[in-house]
């Protein structure tokens, strides 16, 4: 309601800026993605290591079940094993990609607190009330209010700037 009238009245001053950009050219950034690449590594060794038995069982199981020595009787009470222990390595993934995200968060949450900081330096510098990201604007007449290039300067002159590789 607030921001709707003033909005109406003309009254909010509104930037918009590539986050992305902005994203990339953020050391910070680098340093949070070189960290969670090395800690997913690490993990992944470390569940390849744990999962080997539990893999190999599934594959054994698999082999005994496409055999075609065993009976009826044989084949449902195996196939029930193999699909518990299906299930039991699909949950450990699941489990693992718990973890992988809550250390993603953990890596990137303090970068984007970091950034929305100098966001908002910029953005109070310049007079602006409100900024958007270019992607959620469909459409508008000012054309000067995009305030990336400023946040980058800033970046730099903190030194916290890294050429984006993209």
């Amino acid at each position: 309601m607030f921001i709707s009238s003033l909005l109406l009245a003309g009254g909010l001053k509104i930037a918009v800026i590539d986050s992305q950009k902005v994203l990339l050219s953020f050391s910070e950034t680098q340093e949070a993605y070189d960290k969670l690449a090395s800690y997913k590594t690490q993990r992944e060794e470390q569940l390849q290591k744990e999962l080997a038995p539990l893999l190999q069982e599934i594959q054994t199981l698999e082999q005994q079940l496409n055999s075609g020595f065993l009976n009826e009787k044989g084949k449902k009470e195996l196939s029930k094993r193999y699909q518990k222990k299906v299930e039991e390595y699909q949950k450990r993934m699941l489990q693992e990609n718990a973890v992988l995200a809550q250390k993603q968060q953990e890596l990137f949450q303090p970068v984007l607190d970091d950034l929305r900081k100098i966001i908002g330096y910029v953005a109070k510098k310049k007079g602006y009330d409100l900024v958007l990201d270019t992607a959620a604007v469909i459409w508008s007449k000012e054309k000067n209010n995009d305030i990336t290039d400023d946040v980058i300067k800033e970046l730099k002159r903190r030194k916290k700037y890294v050429a984006p590789s993209f």
